[in-house]
């Protein structure tokens, strides 16, 4: 498997693990999983720019999953970037919030 799959699958697992931390987790960990998920988030945003500045395209991969672990995290109420997340639904769907 390739490096950058590699990691993408690793930061879906993580980012699935973390916003899914049982309410009775300790204060500690509820604190680390928010940090790892916020990490893959902000990994996230920037690789899919840089996938989209460098190949010139969203790809119906690497696109498709920033924008679903993006709509994800706004609705477990992490911070997500609005304007970028409406950016990714019109270069791929042609109109804005069409996943939300």
């Amino acid at each position: 498997m390739p490096l950058r799959s590699s990691l993408y699958l690793a930061v879906i697992i993580a980012a699935a693990v973390c916003c899914s931390t049982p309410m009775q987790a300790s204060e500690s960990a509820r604190a680390l999983a928010k940090q790892a998920a916020e990490k893959a988030l902000e990994f996230l945003d920037k690789d899919a720019d840089q996938w989209k500045k460098d190949h010139r395209c969203s790809t119906c991969h690497q696109g498709t999953m920033t924008m679903w672990m993006m709509n994800e995290a706004k609705g477990l109420g992490y911070p997500v970037n609005a304007e970028k997340l409406a950016e990714m639904n019109r270069t791929t769907f042609g109109e804005p919030g069409a996943l939300m």
